[in-house]
C-alpha cells in the first residue's frame, strides 16, 4: 500500500473521530447542566456498559478482521461472508433477549433494568454494523466505516439538540435516541454491504458454522486481548460505582470520559494501520517512525486540561471534583496511545495475541489489586482511579520493551521521556494556577521537542509541509 493511500485513509478516519470528538464533547458538557447527578450517573453506566457489547461476538469480528486483512474486495467470498453475517445476526438476537429476559427476572431496579434492555438492543444493532464495518476496514475500505461514524455521530448529535430544546431531563430519552442513531449508521453499512447480501447462493449451514467456529478461534484470543485491556480502567469504574454509589461514579466518570475523548482518534489510526502493515516488509522502520511521531504529537493532549478545567468551573460547578481526578487520569492518552498503535497494531501483524492477551490480562490483574486496595484498605476512589492508570503504563513499559529486543530498537530514551513529561504537566496542573501551569508546561514540551534531533526534524518537516499546502490553496 502506497504512503499516500495510508495518509488518506488515515486523514479520513480522523476526520470522522474528529466529528465523534465534538459530538461526545459536547454532550458531555451538555448532559450534566441538563440531568440531575442520578440521572448523569445512570447515563454513564448505560455507556460502560455498552462499551462491553463489542465482546458478545465472542471474538467473531476480530477473526473475520484478521483473516480478511489486506484483501480487496474483488477477492472476497462474499457467499461465505453473508452467510457468516446471517448466523451472527441469529447469535447476537439470542443473546440479546438473554440478556433481557434476565434483567427482568433477577433486578429489581428499574432504572438499571433500563439500562440493561437498551444494552440488548443495542448489543445486536452494534454487533452486526461492526461486522460489515471490520470488512469495510479489512478490505483497505476504511472511508465506509469512517463514514458509518460520522452519519451515526451527527445523528445523535441532532437528537441531542432536540432534546434540549424540549428541555428533555431523564437519561431515558438519551439513550433512546442514542440507540437510533447506530440503528442509522447500520442502515447505512448494510447498503454498502448489499453486494454482500445480494449473493443468491450460499455456502451450507454446516459450512459456515466450521468458517465461523475458526474465525471465532483465531479472534477470540484478540477479543479477550480488548477485554481485558477495556477491563483495566473497567474495573476501576466498576468498584467506584459499587462502592461509593451512583453520584460518586457520576463525577468520576465525567472526568474519565474527558481523558479518553482523543484515544478514539488513536484507535481509529491503528485500525487503518494494521493492514495497510500486513502488505509492509520493513516493518521495523516503520515502527521506529512511529515511535518518533508519538513522541511529539501524544503528549499534546495534555494541553487539553487548561482549556477543559477553564469551561468545567464555569459550566459545571457541581462537578468541580473531576478537575482534581483529570490530570491523574490525561497520561492515558500518552500511554494507552503508545499501546494502541506502537504494540497492539503489531502484535496484531505478527500474530501474537496469545502474548498481547497475556499483556493485558496481566495489567488487568494488576488494576483489580490496585482497586482492591484502593477501596479496601485506601478507602479513596481517587487511589482506585490512580492504580488503573498505573496499570497502564506498567502495560506500555513491558510491551515497548519486547518490540525494542524483537524488532531491535530503542525504547528506554522515549518511554522515560514520555514519563518524565507526563510527572511535569502533573505538578504544573496541580501544583499552579491553570496560567502558571500551561506557560511551564509549555517551556517544558518545546524543551522535550529541542532536546532530540528526531523530535526537532519532525516538527519542521510537519511545519514545512503545512506550508506547502496552504501555498497550494
Amino acid at each position: 500500500m502506497s504512503l499516500n493511500r495510508i495518509t488518506k485513509n488515515v486523514a479520513i478516519a480522523l476526520f470522522s473521530q474528529g466529528i465523534s470528538f465534538l459530538v461526545m464533547a459536547s454532550v458531555s458538557f451538555l448532559m450534566p447542566k441538563i440531568l440531575g447527578v442520578a440521572d448523569y450517573g445512570y447515563w454513564q453506566l448505560f455507556l460502560l456498559y455498552a462499551s462491553y457489547v463489542g465482546f458478545g461476538h465472542f471474538g467473531f469480528n476480530d477473526g473475520v478482521y484478521l483473516r480478511l486483512g489486506g484483501t480487496p474486495r474483488s477477492e472476497v467470498d462474499k457467499r461465505e461472508a453473508k452467510g457468516q453475517f446471517l448466523l451472527e445476526s441469529a447469535t447476537q438476537m439470542c443473546l440479546g433477549i438473554i440478556i433481557a429476559f434476565t434483567s427482568f427476572v433477577f433486578i429489581e431496579d428499574t432504572e438499571r433494568v433500563f439500562v440493561l434492555c437498551s444494552v440488548a438492543i443495542l448489543l445486536v444493532v452494534n454487533n452486526l454494523a461492526n461486522f460489515m464495518g471490520y470488512i469495510f476496514q479489512a478490505m483497505d475500505e476504511t472511508r465506509l466505516y469512517s463514514y458509518s461514524i460520522v452519519i451515526n455521530r451527527s445523528a445523535f448529535f441532532l437528537s441531542i439538540v432536540i432534546l434540549v430544546l424540549f428541555k428533555a431531563d431523564s437519561f431515558k430519552a438519551f439513550v433512546v435516541f442514542y440507540i437510533l442513531s447506530q440503528i442509522i449508521a447500520f442502515v447505512f453499512n448494510l447498503f454498502n454491504f448489499r453486494d454482500f447480501l445480494a449473493t443468491k447462493r450460499m455456502p451450507t449451514l454446516k459450512t459456515c458454522i466450521k468458517r465461523s467456529v475458526a474465525d471465532v478461534k483465531a479472534g477470540c484470543k484478540l477479543m479477550l486481548a480488548n477485554l481485558a485491556s477495556s477491563l483495566i480502567l473497567g474495573i476501576a469504574q466498576f468498584t467506584i460505582e459499587g462502592t461509593w454509589g451512583i453520584e460518586t461514579f457520576s463525577i468520576y466518570s465525567l472526568a474519565i470520559s474527558l481523558s479518553t475523548f482523543s484515544l478514539s482518534f488513536i484507535n481509529q489510526v491503528s485500525m487503518v494501520l494494521f493492514p495497510a502493515l500486513r502488505q509492509e516488509k520493513n516493518i521495523s522502520a516503520i515502527y521506529q517512525r512511529l515511535q518518533q511521531g508519538l513522541d511529539v504529537l501524544l503528549p499534546l493532549t495534555f494541553f487539553l486540561y487548561f482549556p477543559i478545567f477553564i469551561v468545567v468551573s464555569w459550566w459545571l460547578p457541581d462537578y468541580s471534583e473531576s478537575m482534581l481526578i483529570l490530570p491523574v487520569l490525561l497520561p492515558l492518552c500518552v500511554f494507552d496511545g503508545r499501546m494502541s498503535i506502537l504494540s497492539t497494531t503489531y502484535f496484531k501483524v505478527l500474530r501474537e495475541e496469545t502474548r498481547l492477551l497475556g499483556v493485558n490480562v496481566f495489567a488487568c490483574g494488576l488494576s483489580a489489586g490496585f482497586s482492591l486496595l484502593g477501596s479496601l484498605v485506601i478507602g479513596s476512589p481517587f487511589a482506585v482511579v490512580l492504580g488503573g492508570v498505573l496499570a497502564i503504563v506498567c502495560r506500555s513499559a513491558i510491551s515497548e520493551r519486547y518490540f525494542a529486543h524483537k524488532l531491535n530498537q530503542k525504547y528506554i530514551k522515549s518511554f522515560i521521556g514520555n514519563l518524565l513529561v507526563s510527572m511535569i504537566f502533573l505538578l504544573c496542573s496541580l501544583a499552579l494556577d491553570c496560567l502558571a501551569g500551561f506557560v511551564v508546561f509549555l517551556a517544558a514540551y518545546c524543551a522535550w521537542i529541542l532536546v532530540d534531533t528526531n523530535r526537532r526534524s519532525l516538527i519542521l518537516s510537519i511545519c514545512v509541509s503545512a506550508i506547502e499546502r496552504w501555498k497550494q490553496l
